[in-house]
């Protein structure tokens, strides 16, 4: 599985959340959750999945292209979508 992102946004998410977009891509090795994101038009189908990366829960937003998955953001799951996640798979 091939990833792609925008190196910017990853350092600001490095500098300003702590999260490492590389890391939580390990999200796609284990169990998601994963449904459409229409929050917005963005102009392209984008996708929020929920995951596990060690003992964290991870929201991950991402479009799938071509030939890489585009990791577009990334936060800690909050408590709703922890208690999702953790209904889904105990």
């Amino acid at each position: 599985m091939e990833f792609e992102w925008d190196e910017r946004k990853r350092q600001r998410l490095l500098d300003e959340r702590g999260i490492d977009l590389v890391r939580v891509a390990r999200i796609f090795r284990g169990q998601l959750i994963t449904e459409p994101d229409t929050r917005f038009d963005y102009g392209e189908d984008r996708y929020i999945s929920i995951g596990k990366v060690e003992d964290e829960v991870f929201v991950l937003v991402h479009a799938q292209r071509a030939d890489a998955i585009r990791l577009i953001t990334a936060w800690r799951a909050g408590r709703r979508a922890r208690r999702r996640y953790q209904a889904r798979y105990p």
